[in-house]
């Protein structure tokens, strides 16, 4: 938190030392530029911001000289961000990311708090493992708020590199090497089958299930990207009868006898106990997933974030 105090302060020093400069960059005009990038129109934002359209477009210009660039490409039907604008309009979504922690950090201290962190994590994770842990940290860090979201790992993968959240929890994937990660726990995969359906063992290879049909999430979870090309391996489709949004509703459709669904066991567990479904473990090695703890390798982490991922990382249930 502090890291972000002393940045605000050493930005806005530069704009009060160059108040009566021509090239004088503030956070108005940034603000106004994201809206006029989001819009396409300098009229329209005008009128949303009420500020006279000269006054708009000069404020534009001002930041075009500052930076030596043209930043927004003037057309019949608009303004459109040109490359140069592009990257501006991207830091500057940064700097108001730094402005809203420090305010939300600095509010908390009026309010008896000594920090805050925002984290972002997969259905697989906020559905068992972290809930019980957040509640843990704030049992022993009430001065400490712990904001949270739910996302499909793809998205959280997203908003950890936008900085829109300090901390991520992910199902371990490709192509994220930019990011910290830190080993969290492990799941497993496994079959949850209505009882019109039995397999011949309690372990079961997927090429055995890949002719049922599937009760699966929203088709760009990490599972059903990981079932898809297994069967693509194997020549096969999966064939998908139903697309759900959690696992209790996949586990219903299966009690419902519309086909089988992949969920993680710890989940499924909680569901065999009160439903009429049946539980197989799954004979690959992608059957069991690695999560982790990620956050931007580009960021400093708050102190608050630190002592999230420290007791994360040590607590594991």
């Amino acid at each position: 938190m502090k890291i972000y105090v002393i940045k605000l302060i050493i930005f806005i020093n530069l704009i009060s030392q160059n108040s009566n400069s021509q090239n004088m960059l503030d956070l108005l005009s940034l603000k106004l530029f994201i809206a006029c990038v989001d819009t396409g129109s300098l009229t329209r934002v005008s009128k949303e911001q009420y500020i006279a359209l000269a006054a708009l477009s000069r404020r534009i210009t001002l930041l075009e000289e500052h930076y030596g660039v043209i930043l927004l490409e003037r057309t019949g039907r608009g303004v459109k961000a040109t490359d140069a604008g592009l990257t501006l309009y991207k830091k500057a979504h940064d700097i108001f990311e730094q402005v809203h922690l420090t305010e939300a950090d600095v509010s908390d201290y009026l309010n008896g708090k000594k920090g805050s962190v925002s984290i972002i994590a997969s259905t697989s994770a906020i559905t068992y493992q972290l809930p019980k842990h957040l509640s843990q940290f704030g049992s022993i860090h009430p001065d400490i708020r712990v904001e949270i979201a739910e996302a499909f790992t793809r998205e959280v993968i997203e908003s950890i590199r936008s900085h829109k959240h300090e901390l991520g929890i992910i199902i371990k994937t490709n192509y994220i090497d930019d990011l910290v990660t830190i080993p969290y726990y492990q799941d497993e995969l496994v079959i949850v089958a209505p009882t019109s359906i039995t397999f011949p063992s309690p372990k079961i290879k997927f090429e055995e299930i890949t002719s049922h049909d599937f009760i699966l999430m929203d088709g760009s979870t990490a599972i059903s990207t990981l079932l898809s090309s297994s069967a693509s391996k194997l020549g096969k489709i999966i064939r998908v009868r139903v697309q759900v949004n959690s696992f209790e509703t996949v586990c219903r459709m299966v009690e419902a006898g519309f086909g089988i669904g992949i969920i993680p066991r710890k989940i499924a567990q909680q569901f065999t106990r009160s439903m009429d479904i049946h539980c197989y473990s799954i004979d690959e090695n992608w059957s069991t997933r690695e999560i982790l703890i990620c956050y931007s390798a580009n960021r400093t982490l708050s102190i608050a974030a630190q002592k999230l991922v420290n007791y994360l990382e040590n607590n594991v249930l």
